[in-house]
């Protein structure tokens, strides 16, 4: 028995490593560079024209920078915490500093 499972063991790692060495032997194939002359001429034509400068004729918007238009200009919203005009709300402060109700007056105090 004991001779029986080593073998099945075995015979698994075998599998396993001739699995993974075809997995890598075409993974090989797929990822190797070509290396004929056409094939470098080809990928030499390729990296020449990316970096050539857009063409002049060109109809796509990204082609003609200088022909944006500015964005519009539009006003910037204040914040809560800045001047305030009118009456203060509940719980704030008056420009003379005395907590004041809604309508401007100061808060009443319980009676006792």
């Amino acid at each position: 028995m004991i001779a029986s499972s080593g073998l099945m063991n075995l015979a698994f790692l075998g599998v396993a490593v001739v699995v993974s060495l075809v997995g890598v032997t075409i993974l090989w194939l797929v990822r190797r560079k070509p290396r004929s002359m056409e094939a470098g001429m080809r990928a030499f034509t390729r990296e020449l024209e990316a970096l050539a400068p857009p063409d002049a004729t060109a109809s796509r918007p990204e082609a003609h920078v200088d022909n944006v238009a500015p964005a519009p200009i539009r006003p910037v919203r204040q914040r809560s915490g800045g001047r305030q005009t009118g009456h203060p709300r509940r719980g704030q402060r008056s420009r003379a500093g005395a907590p004041v109700d809604r309508d401007g007056t100061p808060p009443r105090r319980p009676q006792e």
